[in-house]
């Protein structure tokens, strides 16, 4: 029997997912006066928070006692305030579970129901400790790639508003000294002279397009699912990005699978958890499509398999891991690696990409230099002849 068999039990399946669903929806439905009184506080600020905690309560402090202590070293006036209210759920009868999932904004589903799982184990200080290494570990990763990805688009933004400039204000007044003089300017210089005169009659028209596509764009990613899938497909077959970012995901994605299941959840429950987690809407159909195959009775890696979002490397360990009953382990392993591979494959883009984007800054503006200079070289015809 396999690995995935010997952990769900097959008679209540459909009642475990069902269970886990209900929970989701309630969680996402639920709006209480102390969300909205508070002001949102930031991911690194709640996972300090949770290593805080862990700490206190594993020193045998009571939960409420835990909190008063928490309230006093708190500088920041919406730290505080979320602290006062899951404080006053606390003293109100509610568990530390019920009291963060109020706070869906600072604390996700995933955090909630493993807080849950170490309130029901009696082991909430380990649970919790567990919790904020994942979180650091996750934020840590999620920075090293937005690192790889801001730092280009920054300089090429940069670039484009100074080609803007130049063409709009530097290349008409060239123009206008070259003209008093009677000199035919060169082929390349007439170009960006004509480009010139584009930009300053349609740049209010640009900047509007550009602005309403944007929004556009954005408020059709957010609305419509067929175009968020799309485009959330098409990032991840990006030259160059779309395979780190691919790693990255599955990076977080196992490690939020592994530390669900080692808590005591289901396989079902933890993918469940797993597919409301996460902002890459290819990945979230893929896990459901996992989940739907796992209800109809199929091994793991035979439901991976047929999503066909995963990568042979993973679909291989997890077939390892189910055939030898350890499956936690293969998983931990390989997301180990995808980790290191990450940070390697980061560094390495960064190195690349730095003195790329500086080629191209300097494409750009040389350019733009080149045609204002080549002028001048006419320019002593120009006075010869006055002379």
């Amino acid at each position: 029997m396999k690995a995935f068999r010997k952990t769900v039990d097959s008679s209540n399946r459909t009642a475990d997912i069902e269970a886990v669903r209900q929970l989701l929806r309630n969680r996402r439905g639920r709006t209480t006066r102390s969300a909205k009184n508070h002001a949102r506080i930031k991911a690194d600020a709640a996972t300090h928070l949770i290593t805080q905690l862990a700490g206190i309560i594993k020193a045998g402090i009571p939960l409420v006692s835990a909190f008063d202590l928490l309230i006093k070293g708190a500088g920041r006036k919406p730290l505080k305030q979320l602290l006062e209210v899951i404080r006053q759920d606390l003293v109100e009868g509610h568990s530390l579970s019920q009291a963060l999932s109020n706070r869906s904004r600072e604390f996700d589903p995933l955090l909630c129901n493993l807080v849950a799982v170490g309130e029901q184990t009696g082991r909430l200080d380990e649970m919790l400790i567990k919790i904020a290494r994942y979180r650091e570990g996750s934020a840590s990763l999620k920075k090293q790639v937005w690192s790889a990805l801001t730092y280009p688009s920054i300089v090429m933004i940069t670039a484009l508003v100074v080609t803007g400039l130049m063409l709009v204000n530097i290349i008409p007044r060239f123009e206008t000294l070259f003209s008093n003089f009677g000199a035919e300017l060169p082929a390349f210089t007439q170009a960006v002279v004509m480009l010139s005169e584009v930009a300053q009659a349609w740049w209010l028209e640009t900047l509007l397009i550009l602005g309403l596509g944007t929004a556009g764009f954005h408020s059709a990613y957010k609305r419509i699912r067929p175009f968020k899938l799309k485009i959330d497909s098409l990032v991840l077959r990006l030259p160059l990005f779309g395979g780190l970012i691919r790693k990255s995901i599955l990076t977080r994605y196992i490690h939020t699978l592994v530390i669900s299941f080692e808590a005591g959840n289901s396989l079902i429950a933890s993918l469940e958890t797993l597919a409301n987690d996460s902002g890459n809407s290819f990945y979230d159909r893929a896990i459901q499509q996992v989940i739907d195959k796992l209800i109809d009775g199929q091994s793991l890696h035979l439901a991976m398999r047929s999503a066909q979002a995963f990568p042979p490397m993973l679909l291989q360990s997890v077939a390892l891991g189910e055939e030898t009953g350890a499956l936690s382990d293969m998983l931990s392993k390989i997301a180990e690696y995808y980790e290191a591979e990450v940070a390697t494959k980061t560094k390495r883009l960064v190195s690349l990409l730095e003195p790329l984007t500086m080629c191209i800054l300097a494409v750009l503006t040389g350019a733009l230099i080149i045609a204002v200079y080549l002028p001048v070289f006419s320019l002593g015809g120009v006075f010869g002849g006055h002379f």
